[in-house]
């Protein structure tokens, strides 16, 4: 486990996503939060899918699960104990990714990868819960369904790339 000494107070400053890059020192101090003493995370760096325009492809949902899958199971593999898994909207910040797949497919990975306990940071606007709300129903749904035939519902459901940094599409 790696020790975790800060927290990147994301929601409380204007930081994340490509904002980060053009912040200025003052206001990335004023967003760090310090953890005393450090606690210990096992860190899974899982890259997104590049963003972009139009409607997902079979290949790109088959290879977010796969990614996802094979993370999450690593964790489940490699951690001593019980797991408990926390992540949230990966892809749908500067890359524009589309909130509700992206939580269905994590969720779902979960699911198979024998992930016992998992937290999802959805963010503060109420788009990103309901966004979080259909992932759960639609992994729900293919809970137990093949994988191949998972993805092809996944691509048949039409879902499509948000816009880099203003991702707000309503889930209703």
């Amino acid at each position: 486990g790696a020790p975790r000494r800060c927290r990147l107070l994301t929601q409380e400053y204007p930081i994340y996503g490509d904002h980060f890059v053009h912040a200025s020192k003052e206001l990335i101090e004023k967003a760090v939060k310090v953890i005393d003493p450090p606690t210990r995370s096992n860190i899974v760096a899982i890259s997104s899918v590049e963003n972009h325009v139009g409607m997902y492809t079979l290949k790109q949902i088959a290879e977010l699960l796969a990614t996802a899958y094979a993370g999450f199971r690593a964790v489940v593999l490699q951690t001593p104990g019980t797991v408990v898994l926390h992540t949230g909207h990966w892809g749908c910040g500067a890359n524009g990714g589309n909130k509700g797949l992206i939580a269905a497919i994590q969720i779902l990975a979960a699911s198979m990868a024998g992930v016992p306990s998992l937290h999802y940071s959805y963010g503060y606007k109420k788009s990103d819960e309901t966004a979080l709300q259909h992932g759960m129903q639609v992994a729900s749904l293919l809970n137990g369904v093949p994988t191949l035939r998972a993805v092809e519902l996944l691509d048949s459901a039409g879902y499509s790339w948000g816009i880099a940094n203003e991702n707000y599409v309503e889930y209703i």
